[in-house]
């Protein structure tokens, strides 16, 4: 059923998609996105193609990738990488899963959306952007934003969504494809699918897109 609505048709219509880095924003008059927006983008493994597209569309933007090594810094005027992660909880001691994308055994700081707006004082603002590419931890990370109804704040979502052999596991299947439906039920349609590989051999499976979503239900403050 997940597999089915990745590749069902979109959604919203979108008649002014533009690419930014890996992903699509939509810059229809209803969701445009202009100087004074702020962006929040989770995932980087020092590919910053996405940041910097939006920072040239002048907007304030929070790079976040707690996996690189990298302290926290000014990247420009308006752009600032965290040395942290996003989670549905926070934790300051986290022990990633060891794959391919982590090797050695690290520990992260972790915050959830929620908490992250609070410390950076964003708690009154609007997200235009919030882009999510995690590696698989995405999904835990949309309950805690669908629980403490943070997104409803978010004007356009981007993500690169996983799912291979190891994880998540597939008694979580149900749930995964309840997250889709809450997601549309609060106003995210999707506008553009992008599969980016799947994988499917005996004993194996692995598929991931990138997906864009614009919120249909958005209500400005």
């Amino acid at each position: 059923m997940i597999d089915w609505y990745w590749n069902s048709p979109v959604e919203y219509k979108c008649t002014d998609i533009v690419a930014v880095g890996n992903y699509d924003i939509c810059q229809d008059s209803r969701f445009i996105i202009k100087p004074s927006c702020l962006v929040y983008s989770f995932g980087i493994d020092f590919r910053y193609s996405f940041d910097d597209a939006m920072s040239n569309l002048g907007c304030e933007v929070h790079s976040f990738d707690p996996s690189m090594g990298v302290e926290t810094h000014k990247r420009a005027n308006n752009s600032t990488f965290h040395n942290i992660g996003i989670s549905h909880s926070n934790n300051d001691s986290f022990a990633p899963r060891q794959d391919k994308f982590v090797k050695t055994p690290q520990v992260w700081k972790m915050r959830t959306l929620q908490t992250l707006m609070k410390e950076l004082g964003h708690e009154e603002k609007v997200i235009d952007v919030l882009k999510l590419d995690i590696e698989g931890y995405e999904w835990t990370v949309i309950d805690n934003l669908i629980e403490t109804n943070v997104i409803k704040n978010i004007r356009q979502f981007v993500m690169e969504i996983h799912i291979v052999h190891e994880w998540p596991a597939k008694a979580d299947y149900v749930h995964l494809y309840q997250i889709h439906t809450k997601l549309r039920e609060m106003g995210f349609q999707k506008f553009t699918v992008r599969p980016y590989s799947k994988v499917l051999v005996e004993g194996y499976y692995a598929n991931q897109v990138e997906i864009s979503f614009v919120n249909v239900l958005f209500q400005p403050r």
